[in-house]
């Protein structure tokens, strides 16, 4: 029975695999693209990306402008280049997206003109290379610098961070270990017997597999310029820590035994739900070249992701470890071992920041 059941599963995630392969074959070419970040995060109201013939700049036009722009400094005109192109901006990022790399050239050289909350600041002229298809990194993405009067524009030559799926696996072992360290020196410290202490720690480790993915890819995903698939693998993580947080709350009891049980049926679990994510993922972002700027602001995403875990830490810790913790004292532990591990989380991965 349990051989059939491997095998059951080993073909349905051989047809989910393979099932795409012919839809990417025909996936479209990605249109010429250009990144422009801004460095100290400005309050940008509205952006406009000129062209200009000269690198003077003698005779602006306006190729597309995202937001409001109406201050002297601004240009009036119509914008020359509509959909499919686009230009938007969110947060301290913008993105120019063609339409192919066949087109005619925007223009010799590139502007940018901003409307802030307290002035409208512009860059020099700049030429960068970012229709040749054989083009690096560099020429795809520029660093804006804000200054008093004007924005300095320049190549981003510094090293690539890595993804968050390239440290995930760092960050979730850095939090495992300052979490369940925290925990131990926690219920050591009160004396609770060690079968109590074990299965409490064991359940914090198991609990931390649940909403570790939530913080780490749920939230995230929700921010401006993610892809739809990206969002779907963030939805398929939190489905996956509802589903086994409301299996764990709803033991009755909750030996080691029965928390290796949960944990079996997790790694099994996981994978077949990652194989569907994969597949929704895929079949939802077909076609987008790149994210939409539309999203929830970081500075909105970062501190419910973490109030989110410290909340369903603690609801799961006292229900556990009921009656020796309170509601309270269950909360003051999950809030002690989250912010540890945020600290250790970006004082040991700079990429973070």
């Amino acid at each position: 029975m349990k051989r059939n059941c491997l095998k059951l599963i080993l073909i349905f995630a051989v047809i989910c695999v393979l099932s795409p392969c012919p839809v990417a074959a025909n996936a479209p070419a990605p249109p010429p693209y250009l990144w422009f970040t801004f460095l100290d995060q400005p309050a940008v109201e509205g952006m406009q990306l000129i062209g200009c013939q000269t690198a003077l700049c003698e005779k602006p036009t306006l190729l597309m402008q995202h937001g409001t722009c109406v201050r002297s400094s601004c240009l009036k005109a119509q914008p020359r280049l509509e959909a499919p192109h686009r230009f938007e901006c969110a947060a301290d990022r913008c993105l120019y997206q063609g339409v192919s790399l066949q087109a005619a050239p925007l223009a010799p050289y590139l502007k940018l003109i901003g409307q802030f909350q307290n002035r409208v600041r512009s860059s020099q002229a700049f030429v960068t290379d970012f229709r040749n298809p054989l083009a690096g990194y560099a020429a795809r993405h520029l660093l804006v610098r804000t200054q008093n009067e004007e924005l300095l524009v320049f190549p981003d030559r510094q090293a690539m961070k890595p993804s968050r799926w390239e440290l995930s696996g760092r960050a979730l072992a850095i939090t495992q270990v300052s979490e369940v360290g925290i925990a131990a020196v926690f219920f050591v410290g009160k004396k609770f017997t060690q079968t109590f202490t074990v299965r409490v720690l064991s359940a914090i480790a198991l609990i931390n597999l649940f909403t570790f993915p939530v913080v780490w890819f749920f939230f995230p995903s929700l921010q401006p310029f993610e892809y739809r698939a990206t969002r779907v693998l963030g939805a398929t993580s939190l489905l996956i820590a509802i589903a086994f947080s409301a299996a764990l709350a709803r033991m009755k009891t909750t030996s080691l035994n029965v928390l290796i049980r949960i944990f079996t049926i997790w790694v099994i679990a996981l994978p077949i739900a990652l194989v569907i994510g994969f597949i929704a993922a895929f079949l939802v972002g077909y076609g987008e070249s790149f994210p939409a700027s539309a999203g929830i602001p970081r500075w909105v995403t970062l501190p419910v992701s973490g109030g989110v875990a410290i909340a369903a830490e603690a609801w799961l810790l006292a229900r556990l470890s009921h009656p020796h913790l309170s509601p309270i004292q269950a909360g003051l532990v999950s809030l002690v071992m989250n912010a540890s591990s945020v600290w250790l989380n970006l004082a040991v991965l700079p990429a973070l920041r």
